[in-house]
């Protein structure tokens, strides 16, 4: 039997016993009196290039850890002695180890950032040192949804349109029990997702069973991760409580505006959409809702679209669409409620028309904990972006600059007394007091460093669509995720 050991947090256990919520102890699984690891750890896919993305082999017999960073000579009396500090659990990364054929396989929950990183166990010290230089375009799963495998079949996609993914199938055997596994571009599935997806079939693979995602597929490293295979049910036949602007499908419930449609998910599933010189995919978990963009506004087309179920169900309709008059469509792109400079003087909150028109902010609230703020008289073009500022803004400082062309709105004030740097919800209204767009409360992290939403599609409750900008802010310009 193969002892799969989940680290998601400081106490490990085999998956056969429980999930554990803490870091590993440093002493489980070590075999005392093992000797210094002769042999250096070796990485799968062996590139130096992906190496981000790469699973770790270590030739010992006892549980080797990955931390970040160099570990010194205290670090490691800590790991010998089982009993991590504060400060090194911290260090420490979130994987997924197993034992096999006489060593350990460690599996990163996810990308590794570029940077130095250290194995150590418990009995052999440090085992090795290495660098991750940089991150590769990575395939992720984006079907099934969630931490476990339903069904036996799992869509990989890169960034839409970079990936460039083509071949003939491949076969693969998957680690931790040798799962055989084919692999092919999953365009011939599914045509929104040509060239940058992979479909993957486990036609072996047994209910409760263990997989790791395959290391690399057609050329591009996978992220890691490891999850159980679960029993999925077709979702029930009950109606839904969609609105009478929406269209009831199996799965959900979908509204055509102007450029854009919505969806709101009754049940898991995979949508594919296809419509002239248009196609996209999108997989949503139950209750969610999402936004795609790029309809052509106030045209009759046919929308064609698939929903595929974790439980194998599959569903196709094609729609006949009579979009809408192009509309303004503007949300909260950025906020810096913690800027170097002076508070509240040098906070503000960026706006972006993601919309094919323009439109006048008269009347539009910014509202927050403290109260609402009113906009003044200002047209906003189409795909233009403005930065609302209070009236004792003052240009310079040490803050990332707004650029000479970006538009900037003065306003009475941001807040009640500025911005909070504990996070606060966002939201804005038009004239008519109809709610256009949520910023989440998110703490405001370090000096002079804004929050970023992704894009135009982000909701609200996406939160992985929200993150610091990578350049630390980008007033008045597209926004640039950190770590995306």
């Amino acid at each position: 039997m193969i002892r799969v050991y989940l680290a998601t947090g400081l106490l490990a256990a085999p998956a056969v016993a429980c999930v554990a919520q803490e870091p590993p102890d440093p002493g489980a699984g070590a075999t005392t009196g093992d000797a210094a690891v002769p042999a250096l750890i070796s990485f799968e896919p062996a590139a130096p290039k992906l190496r981000a993305a790469a699973r770790l082999y270590v030739p010992t017999g006892a549980r080797p850890l990955l931390f970040e960073g160099v570990l010194a000579a205290t670090h490691l009396s800590q790991i010998r002695r089982g009993s991590l500090s504060q400060t090194l659990q911290e260090r420490w990364v979130s994987s997924v180890t197993w034992q096999s054929a006489g060593g350990w396989w460690i599996s990163p929950n996810g990308v590794l950032a570029p940077g130095a990183y250290s194995v150590a166990t418990a009995v052999d010290g440090l085992v090795e040192q290495f660098e991750v230089v940089d991150v590769p375009p990575v395939l992720r799963r984006v079907w099934p949804v969630g931490e476990t495998l339903a069904g036996r079949d799992a869509l990989y996609c890169g960034d839409d349109g970079t990936s460039n993914i083509d071949g003939p199938e491949q076969r693969l055997s998957l680690m931790p029990s040798d799962v055989a596994a084919r692999a092919r571009p999953a365009s011939e599935l599914y045509g929104a997702a040509a060239g940058h997806c992979v479909s993957l079939e486990l036609p072996e693979l047994e209910l409760g069973s263990w997989v790791a995602s395959p290391s690399l597929l057609f050329e591009h490293a996978v992220v890691p991760e490891l999850v159980q295979v679960v029993e999925m049910e077709p979702r029930d036949e009950a109606p839904l409580n969609c609105q009478s602007h929406e269209v009831e499908l199996s799965h959900g419930c979908l509204a055509v505006q102007d450029d854009r449609l919505f969806v709101t998910a009754a049940a898991p599933a995979l949508w594919t959409f296809e419509a002239p010189g248009w196609a996209r995919m999108r997989a949503a978990g139950e209750g969610e809702r999402f936004v795609l963009i790029g309809l052509e506004p106030d045209t009759s087309f046919e929308l064609a679209l698939a929903i595929s179920g974790p439980a194998g169900e599959r569903s196709e309709a094609t729609l006949d669409v009579h979009s809408s008059q192009a509309q303004a469509h503007v949300v909260i792109s950025e906020v810096l409620a913690n800027p170097l400079g002076s508070e509240p003087a040098q906070e503000w909150v960026e706006l972006f028309n993601s919309g094919r028109v323009s439109v006048d902010l008269a009347g539009f609230q910014l509202v927050d904990g403290g109260g609402e703020t009113l906009l003044p008289s200002f047209e906003l073009a189409a795909g233009a972006y403005v930065v609302l500022v209070n009236e004792a803004y003052a240009p310079g400082g040490p803050d990332v600059p707004l650029p000479n062309e970006a538009l900037r709105l003065s306003v009475s004030k941001l807040g009640r007394s500025g911005l909070s740097n504990a996070g606060e919800r966002l939201e804005l209204f038009d004239g008519e007091g109809r709610s256009l767009s949520v910023f989440p409360a998110l703490e405001a992290g370090e000096a002079g460093v804004s929050w970023a939403r992704r894009d135009a599609e982000t909701l609200a409750e996406q939160t992985d669509g929200f993150a610091p900008d990578e350049a630390g802010a980008s007033p008045g310009t597209a926004n640039r995720l950190r770590g995306q």
